[in-house]
C-alpha cells in the first residue's frame, strides 16, 4: 500500500496558511494540527469497505470470542466461508464488546472452534504533535511523533530509550496516500474555521469532498466495482 507521510501532510497544511514548514511547530499549534488531521482521516477511514483499510482473513476462536489484535480495528462481516466463495456463503451474527476488543459470535449455527473469515477494518491511525524522547517511559497506548521517518507511532510494549522504529515496541502510524489530498484540504478547512474564515472553509471543504470522490472513483473503477453516487449538496463559493 502507498502512504504518505504524516509530516508531508502537515509541511503542505502549514503551507496553506501561510506559514514556514522548516520552522519549529508550537506545541499547542502541532497539537492542533495532529487533531485536525485525525479528524479528517477517521472521516474517510469508514465512509467505505476501502481496500487499503478492510481486510479478510480466516480465524478460529476457540470459544467463539474473536480479539481485536493491533490489525482490526472494527469487525464487519463473519462468515462461514471466505466471502468470495462460488458457494453459499453463510454470515454469523456476533457483538462486540463495551470497549471494542473483542467480538462474540452470538449466532446458534456457529460451531465453537469452527474455522470463520473476518472481514475487518483496520485501525484509524492515531496522531500526536508530541515529539518523541528517548528519556520519557512510554507505555501501550501512548502516540509519538518521530520527526526522523515524518511519521507518528503507537506504543504497543512498555519502552524507555527505544526508538519508535523498534517494531517490538512501537506500531507506524500509517496514511494511506489515497487520503492525502483530502486529509489536507480538510484538515485546512478546519484551521480556516478555527480562525473565523467561514466562507473560505466552506470553500476548502468542497474541494476536500471533490478529492475524496476522486480517491473513490480511482479506486473502484480500477477494480471494475459499480461506484457509487456523490452528490455534493453545498452552496457555490466564490474562490479566493
Amino acid at each position: 500500500m502507498r502512504t504518505a507521510t504524516y509530516k508531508s501532510i502537515r509541511d503542505s497544511v502549514l503551507r496553506k496558511m501561510g506559514l514556514d514548514a522548516a520552522q519549529a511547530v508550537m506545541p499547542s499549534q502541532a497539537a492542533a494540527l495532529a487533531d485536525y488531521i485525525e479528524s479528517a482521516l477517521s472521516d474517510a477511514w469508514s465512509l467505505y469497505d476501502w481496500p487499503q483499510t478492510t481486510k479478510s482473513e480466516s480465524r478460529t476462536p476457540a470459544v467463539a470470542t474473536i480479539d481485536f489484535d493491533n490489525e482490526i480495528g472494527e469487525i464487519l462481516r463473519i462468515t462461514d466461508l471466505e466471502p468470495s466463495s462460488s458457494r453459499l456463503v453463510q454470515t454469523f451474527l456476533f457483538e462486540t464488546n463495551d470497549d471494542s476488543t473483542a467480538a462474540t459470535i452470538t449466532d446458534s449455527r456457529y460451531t465453537a472452534g469452527s474455522e470463520v473469515y473476518v472481514k475487518y477494518r483496520t485501525p484509524e491511525p492515531r496522531l500526536t504533535g508530541e515529539d518523541y524522547s528517548a528519556s520519557t517511559t512510554y507505555t501501550p497506548g501512548d502516540v509519538v511523533y518521530h520527526d526522523a521517518t515524518g511519521d507518528c507511532y503507537l506504543c504497543i510494549l512498555a519502552s524507555t530509550g527505544n526508538a519508535p522504529t523498534s517494531a517490538t515496541h512501537w506500531i507506524r502510524q500509517r496514511i494511506p496516500a489515497v487520503f492525502a489530498a483530502y486529509t489536507r484540504a480538510a484538515a485546512h478547512a478546519a484551521t480556516l474555521e478555527e480562525d473565523g474564515q467561514y466562507d473560505k472553509a466552506q470553500f476548502q471543504l468542497v474541494k476536500a469532498e471533490a478529492e475524496l470522490v476522486k480517491a473513490h472513483d480511482d479506486t473502484f473503477f480500477r477494480q471494475n466495482n459499480t461506484p457509487l453516487t456523490w452528490s455534493l449538496q453545498r452552496e457555490a463559493v466564490t474562490p479566493y
